[in-house]
């Protein structure tokens, strides 16, 4: 039974986060990470609660993109909670090559469920920025030093 999106609102973020991995890992017992990030994560004002789903492997095609999107979505007996498929390999590489998307996820993300070292990959990235100088400016805007 979804709840309404009232009900949703008098959940701590604490609850809704556990209903979220609840869900995704009873539909999806595959993900192998599952981190919550943006500015419910920040704990701001928000529209809705955005999810990154971290699987094993990931159809490399547009359709079979939006068909587990879709299938995630399903998934969480929540109103407004965006649920975004990444590859293992494609979410560490990201990391790796500081996609601004992805260092916004590391910087604020909550991990709620980690079955390949995501923490660890996370913690790394962060050392990383902080070693290079790479600063946030503010959510989606990334200052790289230029040497």
């Amino acid at each position: 039974m979804t709840i309404s999106q009232t009900d949703f609102r008098t959940m701590t973020q604490a609850e809704a986060l556990d209903r979220i991995r609840g869900d995704l890992l009873r539909a999806r017992p595959g993900v192998v990470g599952i981190i919550a990030f943006g500015s419910f994560a920040r704990g701001e004002d928000w529209r809705d609660v955005d999810v990154l789903a971290v699987l094993p492997t990931l159809r490399n095609d547009p359709a079979g993109w939006v068909e587990t999107t879709h299938a995630l979505r399903q998934a969480i007996d929540l109103p407004r909670v965006e649920a975004i498929p990444y590859s293992q390999a494609g979410f560490i590489n990201g990391l790796r090559n500081h996609s601004p998307f992805l260092l916004d996820v590391a910087v604020d993300g909550i991990v709620l469920h980690d079955r390949a070292n995501l923490a660890e990959a996370i913690a790394s990235v962060k050392r990383d920025l902080q070693e290079r100088g790479i600063r946030r400016l503010r959510p989606g805007s990334w200052r790289f030093p230029v040497q």
